[in-house]
């Protein structure tokens, strides 16, 4: 936010600055800022697997993202700010129960719940993201970017929470299945972004008629 200050400094020589350095500073920081002590118990979350029979989400409430969005709700974001993983069981951010099943809180449970999770969010029973347009000319094809229109409460709710699913995998060192534009990454971290290169990339039919129109 400010020129002059440290991390602009760092963000401008970002490319000088070696990816093992920026991983050991990150993992610093995310270590440092534990919010989640050893006596508080980790929050648990309840899902139903069948309400997804098949692999087919009835309706948009039953999905995994939806449930655990639900129970989450009240849970303030500091108590989900755990250690990073290393090695061993890892603590992750909270405890997945399955109905039915005596297991829980298993670090097998936790990778299905976020892989369903990025399932669910490209698909088309969430409205959260939106496929490429540009994939309809075979371009950028299965890619995703933010659904760029107005969003109701309960969609910002989600939103809020997919977020919070970012930074919680991160601390469980579990990589997301999501396939974005590099856009979504660029806003995320406050990249600014090419008017052209990455509106061709999202949407190339728009961007034609915008040259056309400057033509």
């Amino acid at each position: 936010m400010y020129t002059h200050s440290i991390s602009a400094l760092l963000q401008q020589a970002k490319g000088l600055i070696f990816y093992d350095t920026k991983v050991m500073v990150m993992s610093r920081v995310l270590n440092a800022t534990v919010q989640r002590t050893a006596d508080h118990a980790a929050p648990e979350i309840s899902l139903d697997p069948l309400e997804i029979v098949g692999g087919e989400i009835r309706t948009s409430e039953n999905a995994y993202f939806c449930q655990a969005a639900r129970q989450l709700a009240c849970v303030p974001s500091s108590q989900l700010c755990v250690k990073l993983a290393s090695g061993g069981d890892p603590t992750y951010a909270f405890n997945i129960r399955f109905t039915g099943e005596e297991v829980h809180g298993t670090s097998g449970s936790f990778r299905h719940f976020l892989w369903q999770v990025c399932k669910e969010l490209q698909s088309s029973s969430l409205s959260l993201l939106l496929l490429c347009p540009s994939s309809a000319v075979n371009k950028n094809k299965g890619k995703f970017l933010l659904t760029p229109s107005p969003i109701t409460y309960a969609e910002e709710q989600l939103l809020h929470f997919f977020g919070q699913l970012l930074g919680i995998a991160i601390r469980a060192d579990v990589p997301l299945p999501l396939d974005l534009l590099p856009c979504f990454w660029k806003m995320l971290v406050g990249e600014p972004l090419d008017p052209e290169e990455d509106l061709y990339e999202a949407d190339i039919l728009t961007h034609n008629y915008i040259k056309k129109f400057e033509n």
